[in-house]
């Protein structure tokens, strides 16, 4: 879920008579349980109601010692039903956050090896320059033109490479956001018929 997709499903819980009963008691029970013994006892709620007639709501909510949900979390991710759901999640956002980090670890790489491409270029003028002025002697300006011949073979293979990696990173990248986008309309779609469903079976009675 994209954070714009988190916003609008956090505005949408307003719109859940099941998010707002869970919110009234959480209010509740925070005031009536944890408030005053905020060091001794927390609370971790997490409600999603897919039934809202504008889409998805949802509504978190953690309150009280901080240490004791995150002993709660810990417990959660080891057990055997929950423990698959935190893995998914923690899978679904290290790949889209390493792609995003090597794609622009990458394209930063790039810009330097340009950089150098740029500057092989701009030395190698110099050196035919110098030679032109006399200024320089020939065996100093045919070793000098050799260095900076192999000097750009090895920057060109690996802008050449570089350019490969990245654009083979940018399609694997944009596979992942179809089949994401694939999974949102297939949601959607499921949605939407599942509502159509209620409606009908609303009319029939």
């Amino acid at each position: 879920m994209t954070q714009q997709e988190k916003q609008t499903a956090e505005k949408l819980r307003c719109t859940s008579e099941y998010i707002k009963a869970a919110e009234s008691f959480a209010k509740y029970a925070h005031k009536e349980w944890v408030e005053e013994n905020a060091d001794e006892r927390a609370l971790l709620m997490c409600c999603i109601d897919r039934t809202t007639p504008d889409g998805t709501g949802m509504m978190n909510i953690a309150t009280g010692d901080k240490d004791l949900i995150t002993a709660a979390v810990m417990q959660m991710m080891e057990d055997e039903n929950l423990g698959e759901v935190f893995r998914k999640a923690r899978i679904v956002s290290e790949t889209c956050s390493d792609m995003s980090e090597n794609i622009r670890s990458t394209r930063n790489r790039l810009r330097t090896f340009y950089g150098l491409a740029v500057l092989s270029v701009f030395w190698t003028l110099c050196i035919i320059g110098f030679q032109i002025a006399g200024v320089a002697n020939w065996i100093t300006t045919v070793s000098n033109l050799l260095l900076m011949t192999y000097i750009g073979l090895m920057v060109g293979r690996e802008i050449a490479e570089r350019r490969r990696m990245l654009k083979r990173m940018i399609s694997a990248a944009h596979r992942d956001h179809e089949e994401r986008l694939k999974h949102r309309m297939a949601t959607f779609f499921g949605e939407m018929m599942r509502r159509a469903q209620m409606d009908d079976d609303d009319d029939d009675e």
